[in-house]
């Protein structure tokens, strides 16, 4: 379940950012097992959509698996993806 949030994440970081960095980090607290991509290409003047089918589609997923996806801008040019399943 992670690979395709990694996949999802990393596609739309390529294609959708202007990014100079990303970071990909992994764990695990108890029965629960996490994934959080973060990176620096949010251009704080775009405008702000919805989430595309991508997102929403994983979110779908990862709640049918008993689990969440967080995906927010911090104002400050950084995005960041938080996938948990436990």
């Amino acid at each position: 379940m992670l690979g395709t949030v990694l996949r999802e994440a990393v596609t739309n970081v390529l294609r959708h950012s202007a990014a100079t960095r990303c970071t990909i980090t992994t764990g695990r607290d108890g029965d629960t097992v996490w994934l959080v991509v973060e990176n620096d290409g949010l251009d704080p003047a775009a405008p702000r959509t919805a989430p595309g089918a991508g997102i929403g589609n994983l979110t779908t997923r990862l709640a049918s698996a008993g689990g969440t996806l967080t995906a927010r801008a911090d104002g400050e040019g950084r995005f960041r993806l938080e996938a948990r399943v436990g």
